[in-house]
């Protein structure tokens, strides 16, 4: 066959045999592309249920429109050569990986089993059932996408089977038992199958094994495995319940569909709780039934003529609670190393509710963003829009719809509009089949029917967003600011609060006031950042909030922060300040303060460094810097709010005459990312006296 030309199509090398075809290598010559091209074995061509089950399976998966599904291009018969052409993907598949690396890190294996379960969801929703998933069927591409292929077992419901009844079809390996007993498949054995790949993937091996297929089909139905966590503790145990749900042994027990595996899969990505699920239906009685309703009208009745009462707090979420309560306007405590108090919070300050109001509407943004990304993974590309082919003779080629010709130019419709093309320009026109044409009319009903259910969401998003601002502000409105307030009288001075000022006015002669000026922390200063889109700066509820990022977009990066000023020095600085970990990891993060003078000459004082527990101390000085870290300005995560005292006029001296302040600012480096810390700056001060 190599070499051969068969129709349109030159078959340049094989690439594998199965029990319903060989498939090779070939160029499609009028369009110049390659293609994956599957051959009938000769010696079934006079079987006219293989032939009828070989072109139904092209037939079937020619009705899939989805990026993780094999895109079927052309189906034909010459000289008894019965075959079908389909996209060439350039990429190993999964069992391939899976020899090479043994079991797979979980983020890795999430994302192809979340791909091959949106591909199974589109295929269930036209009834076709695979029935022969597999990693030998899974093929990862050049853009790490994971592509489902070989629908030769394909069933597509309520058509007549072409196999012999009672046979056993599939890899036994990754039969249900449903399957291996010789019964019926149905969708849900699509997902037992998922869960023995899933299950592969992170373990390096499969459930069952045995000496014959014999041995392993009983395994199957009987058995119960070694479930992931016994092989590979690391395994979360939230992952191991889903792969225990979609290997239940009786069906009903699985995942109903495709759709709730792919929730809860987005849940565990996420970093929410999957939702518990009963196993089965629960019956109800007529008089349980109406006893039920009477009961619940009756509580209605009550509560209605009840003082109302406040409403429970939604549901604890770790991660988000974690998140929200970092954002959260609550005064810090006592400072850990310094005899200068953080400020009180105020008795009457609704902190409490705030923050349940704030977490519900967190826990309802991480849900509608779950919905949301699983929406926008559904995008089809544009160009399963434009059935037909228009190549030019420049070589180069578009997708359209053509709506006209004439003897001169050829009329066609695209993304970008309407357009007439000069006949002369164009080389070939390949005319898309009726078939074609409806699949590409369905494509682009589905495609607006997705932008809709996107717009939805997103306004349900926004109006969450503004609900949140709108608690935020009337929070800050019903809290006078407390480092602001005059310190309560007290028996000690080490437990009262630094004394901080507004910005004095400026007497005639120009010259502020001297005393104290706090650098207002609730007002924005000029941030800059290599780290990309994924760290966060927020200012508000006196409060100033830097977020590092999990996934820079280059490393090392920097996230800068700069207050523009024209001060004179003042005799110190204080920097009331916390740090906390949001998401654990190995990178490494570090923080400073940089004062910059008007001569060019600079200090920069470290405070942090997620790798020490405490800095050493260090002064390194050139003519222009000086750098320094002391022992007793170190801040450490999780260990509460900290009073930084910097003595600036004592360091300054070492490098200047007495100099301008020219800006204060703060810089956040991170290595390579993989962590989140959130640091807080309750209060930075110029104290004159």
């Amino acid at each position: 066959m190599i070499g051969k030309e068969i129709g349109n199509y030159k078959i340049l090398k094989e690439l594998g045999r199965g029990g319903m075809g060989v498939v090779y290598k070939a160029h499609q010559v009028a369009l110049g592309r390659m293609v994956a091209m599957k051959v009938l074995p000769q010696h079934l061509t006079t079987d006219t249920a293989f032939i009828k089950r070989f072109q139904n399976e092209a037939r079937a998966i020619a009705k899939l429109n989805h990026p993780n599904i094999v895109q079927i291009y052309d189906i034909g018969n010459q000289d008894d050569i019965h075959y079908y052409t389909m996209e060439f993907l350039e990429g190993p598949s999964l069992d391939q990986i899976i020899y090479r690396e043994g079991f797979m890190p979980l983020e890795n294996a999430m994302n192809i089993v979340l791909q091959v379960a949106r591909a199974l969801d589109c295929a269930h929703r036209e009834g076709i059932i695979h029935r022969d998933i597999k990693p030998s069927n899974i093929i990862i591409d050049r853009s790490k996408r994971a592509k489902v292929t070989d629908f030769g077992l394909a069933l597509q419901e309520r058509s007549t089977r072409l196999t012999v009844d009672g046979s056993i079809v599939g890899t036994p390996e990754y039969m249900s038992p449903e399957q291996a007993a010789a019964e019926p498949a149905s969708a849900r054995s699509d997902i037992y199958s998922l869960g023995v790949v899933f299950y592969e993937l992170l373990t390096g091996k499969v459930p069952f094994e045995g000496e014959t297929t014999l041995m392993v089909l009983k395994k199957i139905q009987s058995l119960e495995p070694e479930w992931p966590r016994a092989l590979n503790p690391e395994i979360p145990v939230e992952v191991e319940k889903v792969i225990q749900r979609m290997m239940a042994k009786k069906p009903r027990d699985r995942y109903a569909n495709c759709q709730e595996l792919i929730q809860d899969l987005r849940r565990l990505k996420a970093g929410v709780p999957i939702q518990t699920r009963r196993k089965g239906p629960v019956h109800l009685s007529t008089a349980a039934a109406l006893a039920a309703i009477l009961v619940l009208a009756a509580v209605l009745l009550f509560r209605m003529r009840a003082k109302p009462e406040p409403a429970p707090p939604p549901p604890e979420v770790p991660a988000l609670r974690e998140i929200v309560s970092a954002y959260e306007p609550a005064e810090p405590p006592a400072p850990a190393l310094s005899p200068l108090a953080a400020p009180a919070a105020s008795p009457d300050e609704p902190v409490s509710s705030d923050a349940e109001a704030l977490a519900g509407i967190a826990q309802q943004l991480a849900g509608l963003e779950v919905q949301l990304e699983g929406v926008r993974s559904r995008k089809a590309t544009p160009d399963l829009f434009w059935p037909d082919v228009l190549l030019f003779k420049k070589g180069n080629k578009i997708n359209c719809c053509v709506v006209g010709e004439s003897l001169d130019r050829v009329k066609i419709r695209t993304t970008a509009g309407l357009a007439d093309i000069p006949r002369e320009e164009i080389q070939l026109i390949v005319y898309a089949t009726p078939a074609e044409k409806a699949s590409a009319n369905e494509a682009q009903r589905r495609e607006e029917e997705r932008q809709q259910e996107e717009q939805q969401i997103r306004k349900q998003i926004a109006s969450l967003r503004e609900n949140k601002a709108e608690i935020e502000r009337e929070a800050q409105a019903a809290s006078p600011p407390p480092l602001d307030e005059p310190a309560a009288s007290s028996a000690s001075d080490s437990a009262q609060p630094p004394k901080v000022l507004e910005e004095q006015p400026r007497k005639d002669s120009g010259a502020p006031d001297k005393g104290v000026l706090n650098l207002a922390v609730n007002e924005k200063w000029n941030v800059s950042t290599t780290c990309g889109k994924t760290t966060g700066v927020t200012f508000g509820d006196q409060l100033l909030s830097v977020v590092s990022s999990q996934n820079p977009e280059k490393a090392p990066c920097e996230i800068i922060l700069e207050k523009e000023l024209n001060s004179e020095p003042p005799h110190s600085l204080e920097v009331i300040v916390e740090a906390r970990q949001l998401i654990m990891g190995d990178d490494r993060i570090t923080a400073s303060l940089l004062v910059s003078f008007a001569d060019g000459t600079s200090m920069e004082y470290s405070f942090f460094d997620s790798d020490k527990e405490q800095l050493a101390s260090e002064v390194r000085q050139t003519p222009e810097k000086l750098r320094i870290s002391r022992p007793k300005n170190t801040v450490s995560l999780e260990q509460g709010w900290y009073v930084l005292k910097l003595p600036l006029a004592e360091d300054a001296a070492k490098i200047n005459k007495g100099e301008k302040i020219a800006r204060i600012s703060l810089i956040h480096s991170q290595q390579k990312g993989g962590s989140v810390i959130i640091f807080r700056y309750r209060a930075i001060v110029l104290n004159n006296k």
